[in-house]
């Protein structure tokens, strides 16, 4: 269809320079040839105008969703610099001295599991590059749904063990309340 309209503009500007051609070599010309003329280069250039907006709107149009197709969960970007959780899963334990340190550097979102909250047991997630490292076994990280769509507090936990395939457990203290007992595992996709 594009194509067509292109074509189609074309053709008009062909039109015009063979009239401008035959205008100006005949000198002999009334005003109101000169009149057909410009109201013929005028009609011309709406027309390309037209097939330019034309052309425009198909471009736009073609790149939308036409919303009948579910979108993707979009997936984090990870990183540059980043350590992801592959493998042998036991990237983590490479930080054993400090793991909080080693915890900000991760790639992979956690979901941590808090069983002496209230609803029993409570699952959050976080983000571990989103994580502020305040000592070597201790991060201050944004709390997230499941879903990690929704923040749902903040929390400080401290990395008291560093379990098999990069879980870790410890105590968390959050939103400055009671400290509580944790256990976080890795997301691995």
């Amino acid at each position: 269809m594009v194509i067509i309209i292109i074509l189609f503009s074309f053709s008009f500007g062909a039109k015009k320079n063979k009239n401008h051609n035959s205008l100006i070599q005949s000198l002999d010309f009334s005003d109101k040839d000169v009149f057909n003329y410009l109201k013929n280069r005028v009609q011309d250039k709406r027309m390309k105008i037209s097939a330019l907006f034309i052309i425009l709107a198909f471009a736009i149009i073609g790149g939308c969703n036409n919303g009948n197709e579910p979108q993707p969960t979009p997936m984090p970007t990870p990183t540059p610099g980043c350590i992801p959780i592959e493998g042998d899963f036991e990237q983590l334990s490479e930080f054993a001295d400090c793991p909080a340190e080693g915890l900000v550097q991760i790639c992979n979102n956690y979901i941590c599991l808090v069983p002496g909250s209230d609803p029993d047991p409570l699952q959050l997630g976080i983000e571990p590059l989103k994580c502020i490292a305040g000592s070597c076994v201790a991060a201050e990280c944004q709390l997230l749904d499941t879903l990690f769509r929704e923040v749902v507090g903040s929390g400080v936990f401290t990395i008291d063990e560093i379990l098999g395939n990069s879980n870790f457990a410890g105590t968390v203290i959050i939103d400055q309340e009671e400290e509580i007992e944790y256990e976080c595992s890795p997301i691995v996709q």
